[in-house]
Formats: C-alpha cells, structure tokens, sequence
C-alpha cells in the first residue's frame, strides 16, 4: 500500500485498505487526500462504486436482490445464521444454500472458534473482502441519495474508525503470520483465529496445539491511555481465564 501511496501516513493507508483490499483495480481508482477522492468520487454519475457490485454478482448468480440482502446482513454484523435469517426474513434451510454459494465464490467466509473443529455449528460469517464490506455499509443503503447528490461523505467519516476496528484485526492478524515467519514471537504457532464464547470474545488467539501453546490479542482501533490500556489487559486476562 506504500508503494502505491508513498505520500500517505499509516493511519490513511489503513483507511485505504479498508476501502479496497489491497486489490490493484481498487487501489488503482483512489487518490489522496482520501476523504476528498472520496467526497468527489461519491457525486460521478460513472462512478465504479454505482454498478460494480451488481456487476460481479451478476457473472457468478442469478438471483441477485436475495444475495445482495444476505450480504448487506453480514456486512452490518449479522454474523450467525439465526441473525442473517431475521434480518433477511428467510427460512434458516433456505438461506444455508445461498451461504455456501457465497463461501465458494469467495464472497463470505465461515469462521469458527480457534478451539473448534471446522464442522462445529458454533460458525459465523463474515464479507471475504474489505470492497464489499465498505459498499454494503455505505454505499448500498445510500444510493438512492447518492445518486440524487443529497449524500455527504462526512456520515462516512463520522462512522469510520467503527468500522476500521474490524479491518484492524485483519490487518494485525497479517502482522504477526508476518512475525511468525520471521520467528519473532515467543514460539511458532500453526494456527490464528477468533475465539468466543457465549457473549465474550478474543480478538485473535494463536496456538502451536503439538505444544500447547497460546497468545492471546485484543485488537482496538482507537486513542487509548496507558490507564484505558491496562483496563483493556485485565478485561483480557479475565476473557483468558474463560478460555481455559
């Protein structure tokens, strides 16, 4: 992302991987300032923001208006199938096949706890990648406003370090596989994931099992004192405990 944007402090680049990804094609569209790429962007009646979803829903799917509502679901955090089925107002039987057609093309990913086997029913779902996210958050349920250029960027703005939290723990979990390669951390792990249970989460948890063998990460996207930090540590070590 520096190389593309070697003028952009690390906060933005972090706002621009949230946006496209990483992909070239994306990153290829934005300019910084982001915010002002972005307000200007908004308003071009030939904006590739206006079609391009409906574009790479319609090469893999027919029934285009039921995935858009399952993917809008996820985006805005319904993440298990109970919480997509009442927000879409499917049947549970029926949404499953729409999920894994959504998990084969690449568009959704089923994640479940680091401690769980790939088969347990404890699974949530997630958008694959950091574009649709950003569009079913912002653009889709705005483009109607968008379009009649009564829409302003600053309700983006306003939101956006909300959003980034779930994008920083995509871009911290890249970081420490990167650490892990070059044996930086205590010991090497073989696996990093999420881990909840009931109403507690652990943001990431990295486990060498032959060992037996954890770390534990809480992610935060934000200004923390060194008091707000420590209370974030202890809140972890509690979360720790339950892991056990």
């Amino acid at each position: 992302m520096r190389e593309f944007f070697p003028r952009a402090g690390l906060e933005e680049l972090v706002e621009i991987y949230a946006l496209t990804d990483g992909i070239p094609f994306y990153i290829t569209q934005v300019e910084i300032p982001l915010w002002e790429w972005l307000r200007e962007e908004l308003l071009n009646p030939v904006s590739f923001f206006r079609d391009e979803i409906d574009f790479l829903l319609r090469y893999e799917f027919t029934e285009i208006k039921t995935y858009k509502r399952i993917l809008e679901a996820i985006a805005l955090g319904k993440t298990t199938p109970k919480e997509i089925t009442d927000f879409t107002g499917m049947k549970h039987s029926n949404i499953i096949p729409y999920l894994r057609n959504l998990i084969e093309m690449d568009l959704v990913v089923r994640e479940v706890p680091v401690t769980e086997k790939p088969s347990s029913k404890r699974g949530h779902y997630y958008v694959a990648d950091n574009f649709l996210a950003f569009w079913f958050c912002y653009v889709y349920p705005n483009l109607s406003r968008i379009e009649e250029g009564t829409f302003d960027v600053a309700e983006i703005q306003e939101n956006y370090s909300h959003y980034l939290g779930w994008v920083f723990e995509k871009v911290t979990r890249r970081f420490l596989l990167k650490m892990n390669r070059d044996g930086k951390l205590p010991f090497r792990f073989t696996k990093i994931e999420k881990w909840w249970h009931k109403n507690e989460e652990i943001n990431l948890v990295a486990l060498n099992e032959r060992e037996k063998k954890a770390l534990f990460f809480e992610v935060k996207w934000k200004d923390s004192s060194n008091r707000e930090a420590r209370g974030i540590l202890r809140d972890l070590g509690k979360k720790r405990s339950l892991y056990d």
